[in-house]
C-alpha cells in the first residue's frame, strides 16, 4: 500500500518499535541535486522541514525517498540517483586547539564521527602535525613504547591512536548539555555508573571527571575477539550497551547494536534499556545514549 511522505513520517516519529536514528532521506535541494541525509538531523514544522543548523525552509513534497539502513522504502519517488550527496561529509577543524575549545559540546557529540575520520585523514597526510592533531582530541597520554596513545579526557576519552588509526573511544556528556538540542530522537536510558570502554586489547573506564582510566581487558567479554577488527564495546554493569564501528568511526544505535551482538550469541550479554525522549524524561543517575545519527553518550546526574 501506498504511503504518503506525511504519513511515514509521523510513522518513524511516533511508533515506538521505530528508532529514528535507522533512517535516512533523501530530498530535493537545488540545480537537480539532492542530499541524503540522516532523519534526525532534520526537523518538521507543518509541510515543511529544515536540514542541521541551515535556515532554509523546504517543502515536504522535495523529499523522494524515506528509507531505513536495511535497506527498506517507506517513500520512494522518482530520482536519479546519480545526482544525489551523501550528507555530511566534512567539518573543519583546527589541529592543535581542542575540539571542545571549537565547537560547543552537542555539535562534538552529534558529529563525532565525523571529527575522528576527519582527524584520521589528516594524520595520514601530515606527519609533521602529529602531535597537534592528537592533542585536538584532549589530553593524551603514551601508551607503551609502540607509539600508541590514548586520549584522558573529554568526550573523546578512552580513544586510541595507534599506526595513525584512531579507534574511538567516548565518554558521557552531561545530558543536560545537549538536551535542549534534541527533538525526537530516542534515548536509551540504563542504571549505572561507570562506563568501559573495550577494545580488543584495552580496556578503560571513565570517572566522574570524565577522565579514563586503562584497565586489563575484561574476560566477560571475550568473545570480543570475534568482532573486535571492526568493533569495540561499549559496556556497563557486565553488559553490552552498544558498539563503536571503527570502520565508520560511528557508535551505533543500540536496537542496531543488539542485532549485530545476537547474531553472535551474546544475547545474554546485551543490556535491557528503557527507551524514551527528552519531553518524557524524569530519571537520575542514568546512562543516557541518545540515538541520533552518530548515539551520543551521556549521562543524567
Amino acid at each position: 500500500m501506498k504511503i504518503t511522505i506525511k504519513s511515514a513520517i509521523s510513522k518513524i516519529l511516533y511508533d515506538n518499535r521505530l528508532d529514528p536514528a535507522e533512517f535516512r532521506v533523501i530530498f530535493k535541494h537545488q540545480d537537480g541535486e539532492y542530499w541524503d541525509v540522516p532523519f534526525n538531523y532534520l526537523r518538521f514544522q507543518g509541510g515543511f522541514f529544515q536540514y542541521s543548523n541551515l535556515d532554509t525552509l523546504y517543502p515536504l513534497h522535495r523529499i523522494v525517498a524515506i528509507y531505513s539502513l536495511d535497506g527498506g522504502y517507506l517513500v520512494r519517488r522518482k530520482f536519479n540517483p546519480d545526482l544525489v550527496v551523501i550528507k555530511p561529509q566534512t567539518i573543519e577543524i583546527t589541529p592543535g586547539i581542542p575540539i571542545e575549545q571549537q565547537y560547543d559540546s552537542f555539535t562534538v557529540a552529534r558529529f563525532g564521527w565525523l571529527i575522528i575520520r576527519h582527524l584520521e585523514s589528516m594524520l595520514s597526510d601530515k606527519n609533521d602535525e602529529i602531535d597537534s592533531i592528537l592533542e585536538t582530541l584532549g589530553e593524551i597520554d603514551e601508551l607503551g613504547t609502540d607509539d600508541s596513545y590514548l586520549v584522558r579526557s573529554g568526550y573523546f576519552a578512552g580513544t586510541i591512536i595507534r599506526d595513525k588509526t584512531i579507534i574511538r573511544g567516548a565518554s558521557p556528556l552531561n545530558f543536560l548539555e545537549i538536551r535542549d538540542h534534541l527533538y525526537f530522537q530516542r534515548v536509551y536510558l540504563f542504571d549505572a555508573d561507570d562506563l568501559f570502554i573495550i577494545h580488543e586489547k584495552i580496556a578503560c573506564r571513565t570517572t566522574p571527571t570524565r577522565r579514563v582510566e586503562k584497565m586489563d581487558s575484561m574476560s566477560s567479554f571475550s568473545f570480543i575477539l570475534n568482532i573486535a577488527e571492526k568493533y569495540s564495546l561499549l559496556a556497563a554493569n557486565g553488559k553490552i550497551l552498544t558498539l563503536v564501528d571503527q570502520q565508520s568511526k560511528m557508535i551505533l544505535p543500540p536496537k542496531l547494536a543488539s542485532k549485530i551482538v545476537g547474531t553472535l550469541g551474546g544475547d545474554s550479554l546485551l543490556a535491557e534499556f528503557e527507551v524514551s525522549q527528552k519531553r518524557w524524561i524524569y530519571q537520575r543517575n542514568k546512562l543516557a545514549l541518545v540515538a541520533d545519527h552518530d548515539t551520543i553518550v551521556s549521562y543524567i546526574a
